[in-house]
């Protein structure tokens, strides 16, 4: 497929199948890609998205594609969404992703990411969504795994994250954290009772122990879970 002045590619939610469309990102300025809810399968060639430098949004959610994610893609100067849940994707969240400086969301949940949470994730100033469940997450949080100055949604339940809880004194405009059903250990941080918007906590099924939080009642939580710990 060669169609030169593609601004915008979507062929969401319907039948399609077969393998990422070569040649899509020979269009210079394709600033859209929408293959979403179909029935594509293998891998997406790392080499192919290099060409996509102009690609804002990528869409590719509800696929059975499979192999590494392409790693090119995390670092595109203008890309803003990234949507890649429901897949078979593999692979690492490269510390590049701090080049993605226009970055605003991120969902790759139900795939099989094998990677730390990179350092760079914190420096992504204009991102406020970051979601990445269901995946072979390990290692610790960095301490700026929040820093985003619009940081609202962060969930990385159903992973296998370890080590400690660290404080997450800039997450101002946090909403909701999910570290369900992960192997975090101590006790939880003084500093999530400090964020104005909380409103959504889930650290169920951790190895969380020591006092929980008494400023955590001064917040307007709708949720709060601390199920299943040693606390």
């Amino acid at each position: 497929m060669f169609l030169p002045n593609l601004v915008s590619f979507d062929v969401s939610q319907n039948k399609l199948f077969g393998p990422f469309p070569n040649g899509i990102c020979e269009a210079k300025d394709l600033a859209n890609l929408g293959l979403y809810s179909n029935s594509f399968n293998g891998s997406i060639p790392n080499d192919l998205i290099k060409e996509c430098s102009s690609l804002e949004r990528f869409q590719v959610q509800n696929n059975m594609f499979t192999g590494n994610f392409p790693s090119w893609l995390w670092s595109l100067p203008k890309l803003k969404l990234i949507r890649a849940e429901n897949n078979r994707f593999s692979g690492e969240i490269p510390d590049s992703i701090s080049k993605a400086t226009q970055l605003e969301q991120v969902q790759i949940d139900n795939n099989s990411f094998v990677s730390k949470v990179p350092q760079g994730l914190g420096l992504v100033s204009s991102l406020y969504r970051f979601s990445a469940s269901q995946n072979k997450l390990y290692g610790e949080l960095p301490p700026n795994f929040c820093d985003s100055p619009v940081m609202s949604i962060m969930n990385f339940s159903h992973n296998y994250l370890s080590g400690g809880f660290p404080e997450v004194k800039k997450c101002r405009k946090l909403v909701s954290l999910s570290l369900a059903d992960n192997n975090l250990v101590g006790e939880i941080p003084q500093s999530l009772a400090d964020l104005p918007v909380l409103t959504y906590l889930d650290l169920s099924h951790n190895n969380l122990s020591g006092p929980i939080p008494e400023g955590l009642q001064n917040l307007k939580l709708a949720l709060f879970n601390v199920s299943f710990n040693r606390l």
